[in-house]
């Protein structure tokens, strides 16, 4: 399905088994391209060697915290990921938590 269809829909079929098959793989995608720009993000810093001059191991050093700053966010990323993906099985997903209204698309 792809994401003009989803919007097209009649609001009665929020959250239907469409609707969430659409969610699952958009999900699951996110954790893919997550989990490989973590994996690429170590082996650039692995990669980087500190030059003697001291201007150039400045500007290494920023790279690395910014490589370091990306794998966080992503891992932080990922539990909620999973979050969504369980309220999709339990069928809250889309759900207001305290009203219990459609959250929409």
């Amino acid at each position: 399905m792809t994401k003009e269809k989803l919007l097209a829909m009649p609001a009665d079929d929020y959250m239907n088994a469409e609707q969430h098959a659409f969610f699952v793989e958009l999900l699951q995608g996110m954790k893919v391209e997550i989990h490989e720009r973590i994996e690429q993000s170590r082996i650039a810093i692995e990669s980087l060697d500190t030059p003697a001059d001291p201007a150039d191991a400045a500007s290494v050093e920023e790279e690395r915290h910014w490589l370091v700053n990306v794998i966080d966010r992503d891992q932080r990323m990922l539990p909620q990921l999973e979050m969504a993906l369980s309220r999709i099985a339990d069928d809250t997903f889309g759900w207001c938590d305290d009203s219990g209204e459609p959250i929409g698309l």
